[in-house]
């Protein structure tokens, strides 16, 4: 098996034992075993991850939106300054948001 060995789906441990004459891989700290074939499969790992990829590409489609609609709105404010109030504080939590995302992609 040339495929490298994932750790433990049940401790954590790293610590795995391959049995290739019976075509076995078990555990040595929680004696969780599997055969060599099911022992790198984590289906709802899996699925997790692809759901958090999908997520995290919406999330920079919402962040460029969000971006532009700050631009926008700061167009708006110089044609109508009578609605600074409205706008400081709207700009200001998109500024928030904006380096919360940054921070999370540095």
């Amino acid at each position: 098996m040339s495929e490298k060995l994932k750790q433990c789906p049940f401790c954590g441990s790293a610590d795995i034992r391959t049995e290739p004459g019976i075509n076995l891989n078990y555990c040595d700290k929680c004696s969780a075993e599997a055969n060599i074939e099911h022992w790198n499969t984590r289906p709802i790992e899996d699925a997790l991850n692809k759901r958090i990829a999908e997520l995290e590409a919406k999330h920079k489609v919402a962040f460029g939106l969000v971006r532009t609609l700050r631009r926008y709105c700061i167009y708006a404010h110089w044609y109508n300054p009578d609605i600074k109030d409205e706008f400081n504080e709207f700009d200001e939590e998109v500024c928030e948001y904006l380096s919360e995302y940054k921070e999370r992609e540095g």
